[in-house]
């Protein structure tokens, strides 16, 4: 049997039994009468400190010994002949585990994988940045980036990019319209895909219609895509024109509700203008309700 040798306690009702804590192989003798015990291996814990409460020993089947220490989830492991092929520990002194376990474990989320892309440029010279990540997700060893280009109805293969870290990445160049990233296992199987996503873009105004569930399914079929680009300078100068017409005609409207309520006797009081010092202009453009004038 196995055992985890505290060599002390929590409580305080007794002194440490050693100087550090320990792992022990313990054998058995049943049978005999009276039976006995003997202590076959010990491994003592590698920072050379007690634990004061739970721990465990677990025996692997590769034969190595993997022991949990309990305080900020301590765990090593060793090998047969007593050397140290795992340690670790939590980096927070916050929380200690009532046992460790070292077993095989297969991470399937229920939720699709994260990401984001965003565009630079024009569809000439332009480049886009792809972020995916799949929290949980433990198969997952390379993503297949695709995408729609802007000048394009069908679906393309944008890039392969192998699994690193939590975070893949992918720099391509050109823009699309809407993108999704697909995961792949070690075997090449197809375990999961983002949705599809249009990238965000500072430069480049895109109306997509969002792709029916048919393309967010197999990424065969391809949306109808409408795509904007940025305003020209013809854009400018209608807007100008349109500027021109409009305003003097507004300005015109409101002298006329301005001399209509005048002579109405709705405005009283003498504004200052530097235009009433002409003294050749015969025609006042600030008066008083009293100094009526008729268009």
């Amino acid at each position: 049997m196995t055992l985890l040798n505290n060599a002390a306690e929590t409580e305080g009702k007794q002194n440490a039994t050693d100087t550090a804590s320990s792992a022990l192989m313990i054998a058995l003798y049943t049978t005999e009468q009276p039976m006995r015990a003997a202590l076959l291996e010990r491994w003592m814990r590698p920072d050379r400190k007690l634990t004061r409460a739970r721990g465990n020993v677990e025996m692997l089947p590769n034969g190595n010994i993997f022991i949990g220490w309990s305080e900020n989830c301590y765990q090593t492991e060793h090998t047969p002949d007593g050397k140290m092929a795992l340690e670790a520990r939590l980096t927070s002194t916050r929380f200690s585990t009532y046992r460790s376990y070292k077993l095989p474990f297969v991470g399937k989320p229920t939720k699709p994988p994260i990401m984001k892309a965003f565009q630079y440029g024009n569809n000439d010279d332009g480049f886009t940045n792809a972020f995916v990540s799949w929290n949980g997700a433990t198969e997952v060893r390379k993503w297949v980036f695709m995408g729609i280009p802007v000048d394009s109805p069908n679906w393309v293969e944008i890039a392969v990019v192998n699994k690193t870290g939590f975070e893949s990445m992918l720099t391509s160049s050109g823009l699309w319209s809407h993108m999704s990233a697909i995961a792949f296992d070690s075997q090449g199987n197809r375990i999961g895909s983002s949705d599809i996503i249009t990238p965000e873009s500072t430069n480049t105004v895109y109306v997509a219609r969002t792709p029916h569930s048919g393309v967010r399914s197999s990424l065969l079929k391809s949306p109808t895509v409408q795509t904007m680009t940025s305003f020209s300078l013809w854009h400018l100068l209608a807007g100008a024109v349109l500027c021109l017409m409009i305003v003097p005609g507004l300005a015109c409207a409101a002298l006329t509700v301005y001399r209509r309520a005048q002579r109405r006797g709705q405005f009283s009081g003498i504004m200052v203008s530097a235009c009433t010092q002409n003294a050749e202009s015969d025609v006042p453009l600030l008066y008083t309700d009293v100094e009526k004038r008729s268009d």
